[in-house]
């Protein structure tokens, strides 16, 4: 899919176990959009299955390649009844896929929780 143009917020769904806060209380958010070049990519209360340590897992793919190799660092994972950080984790993309990776350096409980805003240029 070659990108013209913007493209407006666009909902998405978790892949690989991850999932979205059901809508009790504050409810799962995962969505892109791409705004003059640059890909943005929201998520809020993404809840994680089981990761292994320093193991980038593919929580989301997208309709296009990502095209550039990038790193940004999420709040998260926290405890499964709140929204605020204990940790910080990581999203990136390799720059040869339509994958988006989470990363952590030690091992997430299943029904952790991240947030974060990932953004990166799409030339």
């Amino acid at each position: 899919l070659e990108i013209v143009g913007d493209i407006p917020w666009t909902d998405i769904s978790p892949i690989n176990g991850f999932s979205l806060t059901p809508s009790t209380g504050s409810k799962g958010v995962l969505k892109y959009k791409i705004q003059q070049g640059v890909l943005y990519v929201s998520a809020r209360g993404v809840v994680i299955p089981a990761v292994n340590a320093a193991s980038p897992t593919s929580f989301v793919e997208l309709p296009f390649v990502v095209p550039q190799n990038a790193i940004a660092g999420f709040i998260g994972p926290n405890l499964s009844t709140s929204l605020y950080a204990k940790e910080v984790c990581t999203i990136q993309s390799t720059g040869t896929d339509k994958s988006i990776l989470y990363a952590k350096n030690s091992s997430t409980t299943a029904g952790d929780r991240f947030s974060g805003m990932f953004i990166v240029p799409m030339e």
